[in-house]
Formats: C-alpha cells, structure tokens, sequence
C-alpha cells in the first residue's frame, strides 16, 4: 500500500472509487443481489469463498506435511532396526557374559526394554521440543500468529515413543536372553 497527498482543490477534476468493506451475516446472502441490482456500478467480492480455497490449501498443504512426518518415522524406525542388527552379535555375546556371571534371563530382557524405552522417551521429548521450537519460529517470524502450545503432546507422546522402541527393539533382540551361554562362549 501507498499513500499521497493532495490538496483537496487538485483532485477535484479527476474521477473518484471508493472502497469499503463490510461483514453480511449468511441469513442477509440474498439482499447483497438486491443492491447490486440496485447500484450496478458496485463491485461486491465475497471473501468467504477466497477464505474456503484458502482453507482447503492449507488442508493439503498439512496432509502432505502429515505424510512425510510418516514417512520420516517410518524411515527412523528402519533405521533402528538396522542398528540393532548390526549390533545384535556384539549384544549376544554381552548376554552371554552377564548369563555366566549369573544374571537371569529376566534380568537381561528387563535391563535391554529399559534401556530400549528410556531411548523411546528420550526421542519423543527431543522430537517434540524440536518440533514445538520449529512450530513456535514459523507462527511468530512466519505467519505473525500468535503460538500455542499443545501441552496434551507432552502428556502421552514420549510415552507412545518409549513403548513403541520398547516393544520394537525388544522383539528384535529376543535371541540375546534366548542363546544358551556356553555356546556363545565357545564360539568367541
């Protein structure tokens, strides 16, 4: 937008538009046509139709942001099945020494899920603080909107995140407590 400014007696040869805006509630719709046909040098533009393109724009925009976080977890939970394979003979050989030291089976399998779900809880607290600072830097610098935080987030996601590599990785590393001590031994 721009402003100039003139003195009221150089404008008065040159033709004027007017422009207003105003909000009609949906019950009054029908007397808009009523003052076009009124007055029809009146341009009307009914913004509630650019508000519902916009609406829907931003709708895919979010299923497609909401697809990709998909597709990410998907990809991070690959990569941690990659992980534990490649490191699956080095944990067998573990289990085997803290068998012959005289761990139990349950012992081991408790020790692997916790540390399998604290790695859980600490992956959905730094994937939700990463995402509540990306979210809080576009609504501010971005959208100028003013932020608010989804605090119910907090409540159950990292928890989510810590049964979920719990159960994942405690199923992938079931053969740890299942290899009998002496055979893993004798083959070092």
């Amino acid at each position: 937008n721009f402003y100039m400014i003139f003195s009221a007696d150089m404008l008065t040869q040159l033709p004027a538009s007017y422009l207003t805006s105003f909000h009609v509630k949906s019950e009054q719709q029908s007397q808009l046509t009523s003052l076009i046909r009124q007055y029809p040098t009146i341009t009307l533009l009914d913004m509630s139709m650019v508000f519902v393109q916009i609406q829907s724009l931003l709708q895919q925009v979010t299923l497609a942001v909401e697809y990709l976080l998909l597709l990410v977890l998907a990809a991070g939970l690959l990569v941690l099945m990659a992980a534990l394979h490649a490191s699956l003979d080095e944990r067998i050989q573990q289990g085997a020494v803290l068998r012959t030291l005289g761990a139990s089976k349950q012992q081991l399998r408790f020790m692997q899920w916790s540390e399998f779900a604290f790695l859980g809880l600490i992956a959905g607290v730094l994937a939700l603080a990463g995402a509540d600072v990306i979210c809080l830097a576009l609504y501010n610098q971005l959208f100028n909107l003013e932020y608010q935080a989804q605090w119910q987030l907090w409540l159950w996601l990292p928890w989510c995140s810590a049964l979920l590599i719990m159960f994942l990785a405690g199923m992938s590393t079931r053969s740890v407590v299942s290899q009998p001590p002496v055979v893993v031994l004798r083959q070092l």
